[in-house]
């Protein structure tokens, strides 16, 4: 039982040292890809998110904090469309026109 949570703990560790060195970086791509500051933020925080529910096969590749870039990339082109489709939404945030 024991070695179980150690191997949690070192996962949890490897995760929270990308966070740190990746948050960043990832920040500043979605704030140039969309230019608010507020949704680059929730882009890099849910492409983190992302990455810890899948970090098992995350953790498991070269370089994680490319894999959270190309969310963080998906994410933001997925905002551009939505926006374009529902130009509303980009005034009214999250709120859905009637």
């Amino acid at each position: 039982m024991r070695r179980g949570r150690e191997r949690i703990e070192s996962s949890d560790s490897a995760f929270d040292q990308m966070y740190r060195c990746e948050l960043s970086s990832m920040i500043a791509l979605g704030l140039s890809m969309t230019g608010s500051r507020e949704t680059a933020v929730d882009l890099a925080h849910e492409a983190m998110l992302r990455a810890y529910l899948n970090w098992p096969s995350v953790s498991s590749m070269d370089r994680p904090g490319a894999w959270v870039r190309r969310v963080v990339i998906n994410l933001a082109i997925d905002q551009r469309r939505r926006t374009k489709r529902h130009p509303m939404l980009a005034l009214a945030g999250d709120e859905r026109p009637d």
